[in-house]
């Protein structure tokens, strides 16, 4: 996740979403800008469908192939419908 401070990005990122205490976890969410997540375990996957609502293309997050992502990014303020992305790194 990360997380865009005063136009100075801070990355977060844990191995599970339970590291992180509630509270916590959700002042992140709330106040992230850009999101990219890769393949992740069924818990996170539970939680990140929860913020990309019924926007999350096939396959799931739980079974995306390597150097595979989805993304969501901010435009003028407001949330961008979730896109998917490669990276270059084959």
């Amino acid at each position: 996740m990360a997380i865009s401070m005063s136009n100075r990005p801070l990355t977060f990122s844990k191995s599970l979403s339970i590291q992180v205490k509630d509270d916590i976890l959700a002042a992140i969410i709330g106040n992230v800008g850009r999101q990219i997540a890769f393949q992740v375990g069924a818990e996170d996957a539970e939680l990140l469908q929860r913020q990309y609502g019924d926007q999350l293309l096939a396959p799931p997050l739980t079974n995306l192939p390597r150097f595979h992502a989805y993304c969501r990014t901010l435009l003028g303020g407001v949330p961008s419908r979730v896109f998917s992305m490669s990276t270059d790194l084959r």
